[in-house]
């Protein structure tokens, strides 16, 4: 039925209107009736009427001005305006907004009157008609089904919608005591490093969608499943209208009860149900917009079936892109040090553990450690693993706890790499050792030292610095002194003859080594020694 508002500031033009017509037999009910422009303005804004039979001059707000504001806010209401001969020069103004007709109030009769809400009505259905076109160019009922869910997709966006598409949904008779439901699932990860397989996430997906279709509507007769913006496999979300407070309130725990039994049978997921309060009007819509990110950031951190509840308030969320540790672990892997990783991943865990922060954050955040591990490991993470980080599993994470293991995996990872290449190291600073300890009596060069192990001088010696903390001219010579006093303990030397014995052919370069590790000359040294 079309409903029909009546405006006027003359109480004998409203009755008389009122009960001039048998307004069921044309399809029609009177919703309400306005004494002045300010009040149909509020009322049309509530009730949505299809038709308003407005007066052209009222107080407070005059029916040109009504119709303009209304034109722009609630453009499927269609006008018709009432007026006496001496505001006629207003019809025509009235006319340029869009009013379908007028009513000379002096000669207003039920034909007349009735002549004038027959045009209201077929420019009622037009206008519907060609919103719905103005919408989406569609008008099938499979295609006014498409319009529909594209526009309450909105909901997952932080912009209004926008209100020619809000009076769309009004004409639809959808924005009534409604409510937003979210299913979100936690796929079984594994600890085991295998490979993960993006295409039978995908399948569960769609297997667990379906399930979700089949029982929501088991409990709930008008949902329309929505398009999830920023690929979420993760989640599906749900318009739910035409609700009652009771059915609301005593439904929804058995639907989640049900869904979590069946989801682990069939499909092997664990899940969880998020519920928006139940909203009654359009004019509600933007909250329930606000509402959904609360309860999406409440149950990532906190992991519980959320229905509707008033307490449930904004989680105090701390941003968690630590950029200085981001870079300082990124430092940390470029120099292949595990104790500097260490230290800094434990701080970005203690941090973690500690704040709340909501869901993208955290995938952002885990995206950059494990691209920055890609960029300064990538020698070291040949042979495939890379895999073993599984990047391509983050937008199915759902949960705060998930989240935290895949950074306990990510650390798993790069310490078992920087271990490896620690002992690597290790390995050749050893061989370096054994070399020298070997040719002791030698001529020593740090480029035939390099060249036996198999890297560069340069490196080498960089190495050895770092991990011996003296350079590696400086232990050759150390080396070939504590050999000296062993010879010289044996049995008389000259010096010239010590100094040939290991690999100096400068006896005065020898002695400066020598009094420069012990303290005393070379001469010194051996008088100071007695021998049997």
């Amino acid at each position: 039925m079309y409903k029909v508002l009546i405006v006027d500031d003359e109480v004998l033009i409203l009755s008389g209107i009122k009960y001039l017509l048998d307004w069921d037999t044309l399809d029609c009910t009177l919703v309400g009736t306005a004494h002045n422009g300010e009040q149909a303005l509020a009322l049309i804004d509530e009730l949505q009427p299809d038709i308003v039979i407005s007066d052209i001059n009222m107080p407070l707000l005059n029916g040109i001005d009504l119709l303009k504001k209304s034109s722009e806010l609630y453009p499927l209401a269609t006008f018709i305006m009432l007026t006496c001969l001496e505001e006629f020069s207003l019809v025509k103004e009235a006319l340029q907004y869009h009013a379908v007709d007028y009513l000379l109030k002096s000669e207003l009769n039920a034909t007349s009157l009735q002549d004038s809400v027959e045009k209201a009505k077929a420019e009622c259905a037009m206008r519907k008609q060609y919103l719905s076109l103005e919408v989406d160019g569609l008008v099938s009922e499979a295609q006014d089904s498409k319009t529909i869910i594209q526009i309450l997709s909105q909901i997952n966006l932080p912009k209004p919608i926008d209100t020619k598409e809000l009076h769309y949904l009004c004409s639809k008779q959808i924005l009534t005591n409604y409510f937003v439901l979210q299913i979100n699932i936690e796929y079984p990860f594994h600890e085991s490093d295998e490979t993960f397989v993006p295409e039978d996430f995908k399948k569960v997906h769609e297997y667990q969608g379906d399930l979700n279709t089949r029982l929501i509507t088991s409990y709930f007769s008008d949902v329309y499943q929505l398009e999830v913006s920023n690929p979420a496999p993760y989640a599906y979300v749900y318009f739910i209208y035409h609700v009652s407070k009771a059915r609301y309130e005593s439904k929804l725990k058995p639907l989640a009860q049900k869904l979590s039994a069946v989801s682990q049978d069939v499909t092997g997921v664990t899940s969880y149900l998020l519920a928006t309060r139940l909203y009654s009007d359009y004019k509600e819509i933007e909250s329930c917009k606000k509402e959904l990110p609360i309860l999406r950031d409440n149950f990532f951190n906190l992991e519980q079936h959320i229905f509707g509840d008033h307490t449930i308030q904004p989680l105090e969320c701390k941003p968690i892109i630590f950029y200085a540790y981001i870079d300082r672990v990124g430092a940390a892997l470029k120099a292949r040090n595990l104790n500097d990783f260490r230290y800094y991943m434990n701080k970005v865990h203690a941090k973690l553990q500690e704040y709340y922060y909501t869901r993208g954050e955290a995938i952002v955040f885990l995206d950059q450690l494990i691209a920055n591990a890609l960029v300064h490991m990538k020698i070291e993470l040949a042979n495939g693993m890379d895999q073993h980080f599984q990047q391509d599993a983050l937008p199915y994470l759902p949960t705060k706890t998930l989240f935290l293991k895949f950074v306990h995996r990510y650390n798993k990872v790069v310490e078992s790499v920087l271990i490896s290449y620690v002992t690597e190291k290790e390995c050749y600073v050893q061989k370096a050792k054994n070399y020298i300890h070997e040719n002791v009596t030698n001529r020593i060069m740090l480029d035939e030292v390099a060249s036996e192990i198999g890297v560069s001088s340069g490196y080498l010696s960089s190495l050895f610095s770092k991990q011996c903390e003296v350079s590696m001219i400086e232990y050759i010579n150390k080396v070939k002194v504590d050999k000296a006093i062993t010879l010289m303990q044996q049995r008389p030397y000259k010096i010239y003859e010590i100094c040939n014995e290991l690999g100096f052919d400068n006896s005065y370069y020898f002695s400066r080594i020598f009094k420069k590790q012990t303290g005393k000359t070379l001469s010194a040294f051996m008088s100071s020694i007695s021998y049997e």
